[in-house]
């Protein structure tokens, strides 16, 4: 099925007469072709002479849109991007679906309706994703296992085009674990958002140093994290919460975030022989966060099918959440007061048999303490 689209590009702002030359293509050459038609000159800049005792707060400047191109995308079923190019200057955009209207013959007033209507909301919007993505910190340690991302969505620069809403979707992943996911939606007068993951004790190498252990240190393997995004306009059904429906950009990797150790050491508490928790020994400062490991051991002698872990803080602190590390177990939580001083974790085996080479698999709960 062969789909096409009309694509205006408005990515840069002409003050001058001089001619400029955009360069447009696809970023893979096999996603389509571009359509023939005669190119017209920029249009000029309205300039106007001003008296020298104008300020220039309340000079006006005119934009102009530098070309008009169109193309057909002969593959619908992968994202395709389109990148511009001026000089050493550069922008990827990718083609939302919604604007990709199929060549079907019996429905060919409809498609003309839904092209004029796709195109006059692309003029409308802001279409131009050009999202950036900072790491907050370039390592994660194991005594503070958070990945924190500062996504910018640009806006338009005029201000004459409406905001688009977005869903940015961040993807953690290390060799065979199962990727981690966070979101966000840029909002804001900057346009900005962060996104985090929590990242499970087990996918560091080896076991935490814990107070008292006569055990010394031991070189490990390294281990680096690749992060990635991709972009989603949310729901319809709520446009307000960051719920991915329409992919406008494809996973895009940024960073490759290190694991290193952690910082301070570890109190170690031993429930049973089964059922370990793992206590940072770093300092809580206002708004702070702790997060405690319970490592739970399995034997091959003894199945465990679901374990209760219920806790309790002092007042001024809060119990946020809990995550499991595994998709071998599930886990449930229940907080028992509104201050979010009780809460009561339930971990259930998916699985009621287990091989030899998971049976002693670590699960990873972390409760979060504000």
């Amino acid at each position: 099925m062969v789909s096409k689209i009309s694509l205006m590009v408005f990515i840069l702002t002409s003050y001058t007469s001089a001619c400029l030359c955009v360069e447009v293509h696809f970023e893979s050459a096999e996603s389509g072709f571009f359509l023939k038609h005669t190119r017209q000159p920029p249009i000029a800049p309205e300039i106007s002479i001003k008296p020298s005792n104008v300020t220039p707060s309340k000079a006006q400047t005119y934009d102009s849109v530098l070309s008009v191109d169109r193309f057909t995308v002969v593959q619908t079923t992968q994202p395709v991007s389109i990148r511009a190019s001026y000089g050493p200057f550069s922008t990827k955009q990718t083609v939302p679906a919604r604007y990709i209207v199929p060549d079907v013959l019996e429905n060919q007033n409809s498609n003309l309706n839904n092209t004029t209507a796709a195109l006059i909301e692309l003029q409308q919007t802001n279409m131009h994703l050009d999202i950036s993505a900072h790491l907050i910190k370039p390592a994660v340690s194991r005594d503070s296992p958070v990945v924190r991302v500062l996504f910018h969505a640009g806006t338009d620069p005029g201000g004459h085009l409406q905001r688009q809403k977005i869903c940015v979707l961040l993807h953690i992943s290390l060799s065979n674990q199962i990727p981690l996911k966070g979101r966000c939606m840029p909002e804001g007068e900057d346009n900005v958002c962060v996104a985090e993951v929590i990242i499970p004790s087990i996918w560091w190498p080896g076991n935490p140093l814990v107070m008292g252990s006569s055990s010394t240190l031991q070189k490990l393997p390294h281990r680096v994290m690749q992060a990635s995004y991709s972009v989603f306009e949310p729901s319809p059904r709520n446009s307000e919460q960051c719920e991915p429906k329409v992919q406008i950009q494809p996973l895009t990797t940024f960073a490759h975030v290190p694991l290193v150790a952690a910082s301070v050491q570890f109190k170690e508490i031993r429930i049973d022989e089964q059922l370990t928790f793992l206590l940072p020994q770093n300092a809580l400062y206002p708004m702070s966060k702790m997060y405690v490991p319970v490592v739970f051991h399995q034997t091959q002698d003894f199945t465990v099918s679901a374990f209760t872990i219920k806790a309790r803080v002092k007042a001024g602190v809060k119990i946020l959440g809990a995550t499991i590390s595994t998709d071998l177990w599930s886990i449930s939580i229940e907080k028992e007061n509104p201050k979010h001083t009780t809460a009561r974790v339930t971990a259930y085996r998916k699985e009621s048999k287990v091989s030899a080479e998971i049976a002693n698999d670590m699960n990873n709960t972390s409760i979060e303490t504000r």
